[in-house]
């Protein structure tokens, strides 16, 4: 039995493998960007994937975009950072 996590179901996650395949199927001549496209392509359903395990508005940084700290989300309150 496979696992079934939540974004399994989003549409977006589902286009997003259907877009790795294909970007991995195509014959791109020069290394650096067949590396490039297949990394963008991996980014993507990455990204999606973790969007759709966060739980609460908080978890995504509760802050204005572009505001210097990306990592304000990932701290956890009364520990320290090493």
């Amino acid at each position: 039995m496979e696992l079934e996590l939540p974004h399994h179901h989003l549409h977006a996650y589902r286009l997003s493998i259907e877009w790795l395949k294909l970007v991995h199927a195509t014959q791109i001549r020069d290394a650096d960007q067949r590396a490039q496209a297949r990394k963008s392509a991996k980014s993507a359903a990455r990204n999606l994937a973790e969007g759709a395990g966060r739980a609460s508005r908080a978890d995504f940084g509760g802050s204005a975009a572009g505001s210097g700290d990306s990592r304000r989300s990932t701290r956890t309150p009364g520990v320290d950072a090493a």
